[in-house]
């Protein structure tokens, strides 16, 4: 690392990595010259970020993940106490992925050190002690939901609505109520593509067996490729399913079975109905239904407090609950067409994307965290 002063900027998965990469962007494009460090993925190096840590080494889903890699998270967080104490890192960006970026600020903060949270913990949903923590620990919030901020300011943290960076980008599609043109979205971790891609490709044989559908799949990561080929070699082997890369897989997308998460929002952006299943290990999920304090788990439909496309969680998400889900909306073309109204409003709740109020928070928080040098 140089003798620059720097802004570390840590983001534990993919989502989070693109996000963190287009903030550095957006950043860099208008102020010039700032030295940025971090831990994220190929998107974050891309944008010119000096990777200390990749996201894949700790990526983890529930408790028994977590079990799995302690020894790898020490290593983590050692690397980055070191990085701290040498006093050269003034700012630390927080993106998401709380159950280590809130102990990454407590030890940044330990150090003097200013920190910032862009993408809010959600709290709101459940482990609402946290909140406490990021009084301790964190000097300003930037929320990409819109609930999010009258709930956090609630608790007197400072907080900033900016909208949802990757939305901005993303421009409706043409769907149809044919629904012949199917994407598959088992997630961008290994855990989650471990749990939840066998039933998926379990339906989707019965769906191209009984309709013709053909299937889509996009690939967040490189480095998935070679599991979900293996997962999904029945659909390969019969020529029904293509993976894609970039964005023109999107296009001619007429329904989608998605995993819980940011996806659904894109995919609300772009017209296309869906259905969300997720599955977690039995222990965290167990958990989860005790501390879990919000009616759904799609962010379409939280955002709309409405139960808007249908959500197979756990038990539920079953290869004949996926099939009739699908089959539902394909035998009522006013409900497929009364997904696409609601999911665009949606997209009017959450509002334009606000590039200019989040590169001046930030660089008000560099210039709080680094004096003389804004």
């Amino acid at each position: 690392m140089n003798n620059y002063a720097h802004i570390a900027i840590l983001a534990g998965e993919n989502s989070g990595d693109k996000i963190a990469a287009d903030l550095v962007n957006r950043v860099n494009i208008k102020h010039k010259g700032l030295s940025w460090v971090g831990m994220g993925g190929d998107a974050m190096a891309k944008a010119g970020v000096e990777i200390y840590s990749h996201y894949r080494a700790t990526a983890v889903m529930g408790y028994r993940d977590v079990l799995g890699k302690i020894w790898l998270l020490w290593q983590l967080k050692r690397t980055w106490k070191k990085l701290f104490k040498s006093g050269q890192v003034k700012l630390l960006i927080c993106v998401d992925y709380p159950g280590l970026n809130i102990t990454m600020a407590k030890l940044a903060k330990h150090y003097g050190i200013h920190v910032l949270y862009y993408v809010c913990p959600k709290t709101w949903a459940s482990r609402e002690h946290r909140v406490k923590k990021l009084q301790r620990w964190v000097d300003g919030m930037i929320a990409i939901l819109p609930f999010e901020k009258t709930y956090f300011s609630q608790w007197q943290l400072p907080v900033t609505y900016v909208g949802h960076p990757l939305l901005e980008a993303i421009t409706p599609s043409r769907p149809s109520p044919g629904m012949k043109k199917v994407l598959l979205m088992p997630g961008s971790r290994e855990s989650e593509i471990r749990r939840i891609a066998p039933i998926m490709c379990s339906a989707a044989l019965v769906l191209a067996h009984r309709h013709q559908v053909q299937f889509t799949m996009p690939l967040a990561d490189e480095q998935f490729r070679e599991p979900l080929e293996v997962a999904f070699k029945p659909l390969l082997d019969k020529c029904c399913l293509t993976m894609f890369d970039d964005q023109s897989g999107y296009e001619n997308a007429d329904y989608a079975i998605v995993t819980s998460g940011t996806a659904t929002l894109e995919l609300s952006k772009r017209g296309i109905p869906m259905q969300v299943v997720y599955q977690m290990d039995g222990l965290t999920y167990q958990l989860a239904k005790m501390l879990v304090k919000v009616k759904y788990a799609a962010l379409c439909n939280l955002i709309a407090n409405a139960p808007l496309v249908p959500e197979l969680i756990q038990n539920q998400a079953t290869e004949t609950n996926m099939v009739q889900a699908y089959e539902k909306l394909l035998n009522e073309s006013w409900a497929y067409q009364q997904m696409q109204a609601d999911l665009a409003r949606v997209i009017e709740i959450m509002g334009p994307f606000q590039q200019d109020l989040l590169v001046k928070t930030v660089i008000e928080a560099w210039s709080a965290a680094h004096p003389g040098h804004g």
